[in-house]
């Protein structure tokens, strides 16, 4: 199924990040563990076009030129919308961009989340600020209590917290 962890089929956990801790927020977003997969994939497509303008594969270019570029991309580079993706206190995840906010996507926690079905942007996904309908309420991956800001009206009964059982 879609947007589900392909070892443990649990549907990934979607909640925006103006729901969150300002603190948790900020380490999320500027922890040493996070990874910027935006930038990544652009200076790899920089690369790649800069070998193929030479006749060559990304992988014959030297140390240094690949320094080189790598810094004219650096001095260059203004993501609009960064995607990053880490792991915090056990969660791992990535960000995603739905409606004009930045969300977080949990793809893999110890913390089990009562959610509503996501939107056909997110098809699968268990989104934890849960609809009205408690029938269409489910289970994916979430989130610890204490990441949760505190004027978020549905913190009390939106997390569960019954932890996964350790997959290998």
């Amino acid at each position: 199924m879609i947007n589900t962890h392909p070892d443990t089929g649990i549907p990934y956990g979607v909640v925006a990040l103006n729901d969150l801790d300002g603190d948790t927020v900020d380490a999320l977003l500027y922890g040493p563990h996070v990874h910027d997969l935006s930038w990544t994939y652009q200076l790899n497509e920089y690369l790649a076009e800069y070998a193929k303008e030479g006749g060559l594969d990304v992988s014959e270019l030297d140390r240094e030129t690949v320094e080189h570029l790598t810094q004219t991309f650096n001095d260059d580079y203004e993501p609009c919308e960064p995607t990053l993706q880490g792991t915090y206190e056990g969660v791992t995840y990535t960000t995603c961009w739905l409606g004009g906010a930045q969300h977080l996507v949990i793809l893999d926690s110890p913390h089990a989340g009562i959610g509503s079905p996501g939107s056909p942007c997110v098809p699968g996904m268990c989104v934890l600020t849960r609809g009205d309908n408690p029938r269409s309420w489910f289970t994916g991956y979430g989130i610890p209590d204490d990441w949760w800001a505190n004027e978020t009206q549905t913190q009390p009964e939106l997390q569960t917290q019954t932890p996964i059982k350790e997959h290998p």
